[in-house]
């Protein structure tokens, strides 16, 4: 009966702060911002004189910059500027407070206040060449894409808010165009009331303000975008690898860049079975493009629909031709690559094993019907906590690991092949 009087007065104690309007993981945020100790101790003084007295930090929810308090040295002078997210007690408001240290006391350059219910995504790039980073933010309603970009600024000495009046379901800041200028790179799914596109927004000729240069339309069957590289897409120009898939299950892989200072374009659109994903497989500082093709089954068997055969492609801008750079196997339900010859396919297979692994085998094309030749090794992956041995009790040996994944392999004594060049070649997909 205590325990049970204890607990009630407890729900009653907690109950009492809700109706008061206490937030106590709030709080917590108001007392302890991040980034704000030590010789920083003075940004939360600006950020409760901006907020006029409480207030409660507001977190990026997407995107590699996802504190609250930014600090960063935008002008690349060897000292930090800071920017700062939180909503004020007496405001429904969200504010965005820019801050600098002069003679080592933190002040405040600008605060923006955006009736937008939170924020998507926060970047950084030199939009008009001035060799300070402009502050990118996409703006959002609570799970209510397209989002709304603003960037702030220095403009005539002073921080200014810039928009994009275009929406977007995902952004990219980076060197896209022939200038000497970064820009942005605006990605829309198809909707009821909209197209998909990619979208460049760039500064205008008199640096002052965010212009739409261009825009093109992009595959309206991708429902998400699942992975979107930047990168080199060759020598000597940056865009995005963009993998996404479609409603039915099935993949697709476009290519997004720039030609000249305001074209935008799609050079490259392909859909495929796979969820193989673009990546620099090479190490080489480009990002190859996939092709699959199937391994070669025996007589009265159907392809796999989870094993294949990569070919992984520079893409060639001027003639839109991919040209084949590396090859390799992708096991799509335990999520590896193996890298082989461009000659595999016509030499060797792969297929499913009895115990869960994936068998490589020899290829017999002399045979009267061309059938699978002798087993060279099995990759399968384990739970670390059963071990490594397979269903009929043969021993397997590690040879990668991906947290509580363990990746084995069982190598026939025939085949010639060590665990040592299994290693090399096996590679777990990011």
């Amino acid at each position: 009966m205590k325990k049970t009087a204890a607990v009630l007065l407890l729900m009653c104690f907690l109950l009492c702060l809700a109706g008061c309007g206490i937030n106590m993981f709030e709080n917590v945020e108001i007392l302890r911002p991040p980034g704000v100790t030590g010789s920083n101790s003075g940004i939360r003084e600006c950020i409760e004189a901006s907020s006029g007295g409480n207030y409660v930090l507001k977190y990026p929810a997407h995107g590699s910059f996802r504190s609250a308090v930014i600090v960063k040295d935008l002008d690349f002078d060897g000292v930090d500027e800071c920017v700062a997210f939180f909503k004020p007690d007496a405001s429904d408001n969200i504010k965005v407070m820019v801050a600098s240290l002069k003679e080592d006391v933190w002040q405040i350059d600008a605060d923006f206040a955006e009736s937008f219910a939170q924020i998507d995504t926060v970047d950084f790039c030199d939009l008009n060449g001035d060799g300070m980073e402009e502050i990118v933010v996409g703006w959002g309603g609570f799970n209510a894409l397209p989002d709304k970009i603003a960037v702030y600024a220095v403009i005539d000495g002073e921080f200014k808010r810039l928009c994009a009046e275009s929406t977007y379901d995902s952004f990219y800041c980076g060197r896209f165009t022939d200038s000497k200028f970064d820009s942005i790179i605006l990605l829309t799914l198809s909707r009821a009331d909209c197209q998909a596109k990619a979208s460049l927004v760039t500064m205008n000729d008199q640096r002052n303000d965010l212009k739409l240069a261009s825009d093109v339309e992009m595959n309206s069957d991708v429902a998400a975008f699942d992975r979107v590289s930047y990168g080199y897409i060759n020598k000597n120009k940056y865009g995005l690898a963009i993998d996404g898939h479609m409603s039915n299950g099935k993949y697709v892989t476009q290519v997004v860049c720039c030609e000249g200072k305001t074209t935008i374009g799609v050079p490259y659109s392909h859909k495929c079975d796979y969820s193989v994903k673009c990546c620099d497989i090479n190490r080489d500082g480009i990002i190859e493009i996939p092709s699959v093709s199937s391994l070669k089954t025996e007589e009265g068997y159907e392809p796999s629909d989870d094993v294949c055969f990569v070919t992984w492609n520079d893409l060639n801008l001027e003639k839109n031709t991919l040209n084949p750079k590396d090859y390799t196997v992708f096991c799509e339900s335990d999520n590896w690559l193996y890298k082989v010859n461009g000659d595999f396919k016509d030499k060797n297979t792969v297929s499913p094993e009895k115990d869960g692994g994936y068998g490589f085998y020899k290829w017999n094309s002399e045979a009267y019907v061309p059938k699978k030749d002798e087993l060279l090794f099995v990759i399968k992956r384990f739970d670390e906590q059963y071990g490594h041995s397979g269903d009929d009790g043969s021993k397997y040996e590690e040879i990668v690991r991906d947290g509580s994944l363990c990746y084995a392999a069982r190598i026939e004594s025939q085949s010639g092949i060590s665990v040592e060049e299994i290693k090399e070649n096996i590679i777990l997909p990011e």
